[in-house]
């Protein structure tokens, strides 16, 4: 019985396996024909091949026939009756050919493969035969030995024909694949945690560039961009169950771009602890050239299976891209929200006139005069404490972050000449207005 179960295949499947393991062998020079009209050649190369030794190159062509034996090994098999009967109507064929002139050049090397084992008396008496036909040509004959000493050295194509391996062979292959499949799932784990730790650091350098941007110092910029309690998301700018997509929108300086990121780095964070949440992706509206899931091809490439595994999308400005675009980005976004596995978005914008009626959409909350007193004098670091009106021009401003944060500068930069107190009354004010707030 042979060590690979060649009886299980049928004789068009070993007729292409043998093909398989010659241009494994040979690579490209031969030629691979088989089928009902191949003029008995299965396998033919017409240059010089090192066939049947390595090392000493024979003059072709090679002519390669495969013949299968039905249950060759089986237990008590007669083997020879059968194959000498083919190889007989085989030699006949190749008579018949010579005369007809169909096999106009006669093959240096005639090769016959087979899955039944062979003895030393049925090779010569196959010999014997294939000499009366071809009495110029070496001859070849390769048995089951032989045929399974080439599928030693083919792993690759064994297990492209899985019912020639044993049960234990079978399951051996199948424990490799699951470690690789592990090996490649931390692999992807790896890589995905270091994605999300250089994101995390972009995302903290964009508020860095936002504060600097204002005016605030270096140092101060970093005390704003790592205090989480500054921007801190309220529960109704978060999507979750039945509202998977969040539009938050909110004038200029509302602080809309700080709640974008302090959600998304809260949501990297979570994903780093455990990665059962959907993956967090930070983008800006603008950056998206054609559509989102062709902006999360590139990014996610490798990563992250997106559609079945879902992500926490975070688009920051989409008034930024434009009405039109706008307006696309976000129909995208209602149809990724509403057909993607375990996925959550949540964009921010000023005010469009792009809202359905089913969208949710929330406002971007203001500092009291109250609290954009106290936030104006902390940032500030004044210890000075006087009471003024403030002007109708900046008291509604000043309950934007950004504004408030240019406020603080210029009381930071000026104490002598602007102060910031809260009343009473709750109300935020400075006496000395200089001309850029007049």
């Amino acid at each position: 019985m042979s060590r690979y179960r060649l009886d299980e295949l049928v004789w068009q499947q070993f007729e292409s396996m043998c093909q398989a393991l010659l241009l494994k062998e040979y690579g490209a020079v031969i030629e691979a024909w088989g089928g009902r009209q191949d003029l008995g050649r299965d396998a033919y190369c017409k240059c010089d091949l090192e066939f049947p030794k390595k090392g000493g190159p024979r003059p072709g062509p090679f002519v390669f026939q495969a013949k299968f034996v039905e249950n060759g090994n089986a237990a008590g098999a007669k083997v020879e009756p059968p194959l000498l009967k083919s190889v007989k109507a085989e030699c006949s064929r190749i008579g018949k050919r010579k005369k007809e002139g169909r096999w106009p050049i006669l093959p240096g090397t005639y090769c016959l493969l087979t899955n039944a084992p062979l003895s030393k008396d049925l090779r010569e008496k196959m010999e014997g035969l294939v000499k009366d036909a071809l009495p110029d040509a070496l001859f070849v004959v390769l048995g089951a030995g032989e045929i399974c000493g080439m599928l030693d050295d083919a792993p690759n194509l064994r297990t492209s024909y899985p019912q020639l391996l044993s049960y234990r062979e079978v399951m051996a292959i199948i424990a490799c694949l699951q470690a690789k499949n592990e090996a490649g799932h931390k692999d992807k784990e790896a890589a995905r945690t270091r994605h999300l730790e250089t994101w995390l650091r972009e995302s903290r350098a964009r508020c860095l560039e936002r504060w600097e941007a204002l005016g605030v110092s270096s140092e101060r910029a970093l005390e704003l961009a790592d205090d989480e309690d500054l921007g801190k998301p309220f529960a109704e700018a978060l999507p979750r169950g039945d509202s998977k997509l969040v539009v938050v929108e909110g004038e200029f300086g509302a602080g809309k771009s700080l709640l974008a990121e302090r959600v998304y780095q809260s949501a990297c964070k979570r994903y780093l602890g455990q990665d059962s949440d959907p993956l967090p992706v930070y983008v800006q509206a603008r950056d998206i050239t054609h559509t989102i899931e062709e902006y999360l091809q590139r990014k996610l490439t490798n990563l992250w299976d997106y559609h079945a595994q879902g992500v926490f999308l975070i688009v920051d400005g989409l008034d930024e891209a434009g009405l039109n675009k706008a307006d696309r980005v976000l129909c995208e976004l209602r149809m990724i929200s509403r057909s993607w596995t375990n996925t959550l978005v949540l964009a921010t914008s000023r005010p469009l006139p792009i809202w359905r009626d089913s969208d949710k959409v929330v406002e971007m909350p203001l500092f009291s005069l109250d609290e954009a007193g106290r936030f104006v004098h902390e940032l500030a670091d004044s210890g000075a404490h006087y009471t003024f009106n403030i002007p109708d021009i900046v008291r509604e401003d000043v309950r934007r972050p950004f504004f408030a944060v240019l406020l603080s500068e210029y009381v930071r930069k000026t104490p002598a000449n602007a102060l910031v107190v809260v009343n009473d009354q709750n109300a935020f004010f400075f006496f000395h207005i200089p001309p850029h707030f007049q």
